[in-house]
């Protein structure tokens, strides 16, 4: 097992807890991921507004070089982007392609929660997402971005869904 020394704690630590940094020669950053965050906030809490500034003009910079880049690519592609950023978003759930299919075909090409159909040979970029439960990471269904939401927005608490179905019944 690899590991590096942290500039921040001065404690050696296996290389998984740093980030990645790819102008250093080890590829790594210099501080582990747990004092990234404490120097983060403190830089934060020195100065918010100055920090919040810094943010905003980053952002904004940062936008005008996606817009050129925009203008620069194809629609061919963007659409081939697109692809491949659905490929590396499965990849995270342990889905392939195939499988996100699969599944689409399974649930007659709907929102597993409500019955509008979401895609379409036309719309193929239009995807559903892969909702999953954030305790054990297994898949459960294709949500759309909405139910997806209102899932999260409940904590999956089936007590809170209960709350919300009375209180709509209660004020129909």
């Amino acid at each position: 097992m690899e590991t590096k020394i942290c500039t921040g704690c001065e404690k050696e630590k296996s290389i998984t807890e740093f980030g990645k940094n790819n102008s250093s020669k080890s590829g790594l950053r210099s501080r582990c991921k747990k004092c990234e965050s404490e120097y983060g906030l403190k830089r934060y809490h020195s100065n918010p507004k100055k920090f919040n500034e810094q943010k905003r003009i980053y952002r904004l910079n940062n936008l005008e070089h996606c817009k050129q880049l925009e203008r620069k690519s194809s629609r061919k592609n963007s659409t081939k982007r697109l692809g491949k950023n659905r490929f590396y978003k499965l990849k995270a759930y342990g889905l392939t392609p195939q499988d996100y299919d699969f599944m689409l075909a399974a649930q007659s090409f709907k929102c597993e929660i409500c019955p509008t159909k979401h895609e379409s040979e036309e719309n193929k970029f239009q995807k559903l997402s892969v909702d999953h439960c954030h305790k054990t990471g297994k898949v459960r269904a294709l949500l759309c971005t909405l139910c997806n939401g209102a899932v999260g927005f409940v904590r999956e608490s089936l007590e809170t869904v209960e709350n919300l179905k009375n209180y709509l019944i209660k004020h129909k």
